[in-house]
């Protein structure tokens, strides 16, 4: 059986990820301005993240596989997204 967990590079950069949030969400700039900012910043990260999860999702000999794969690496996400 494949291993379908999200790949170290996925973990690492969520870890990556995760770091620049602590940051960002102690800075100084206004809540407002912050927070449209991390939403376009965190969309730069995530999104090409994301496709190539998708991408060698589609590697996976079934659909189930692949759909495991996915889920795994979308809990990855969640879980350091549940943070903020």
């Amino acid at each position: 059986m494949p291993n379908l967990a999200a790949p170290a590079i996925v973990i690492d950069l969520i870890d990556k990820m995760t770091e620049f949030m602590k940051t960002f969400s102690k800075s100084v700039i206004p809540d407002e301005q912050r927070e449209e900012d991390f939403k376009s910043i965190l969309a730069a990260i995530i999104d090409p993240i994301l496709a190539a999860c998708k991408k060698q999702a589609q590697q996976h000999e079934n659909i189930a596989e692949s759909s495991i794969y996915l889920t795994n690496c979308l809990i990855a996400f969640q879980n350091a997204l549940n943070q903020y």
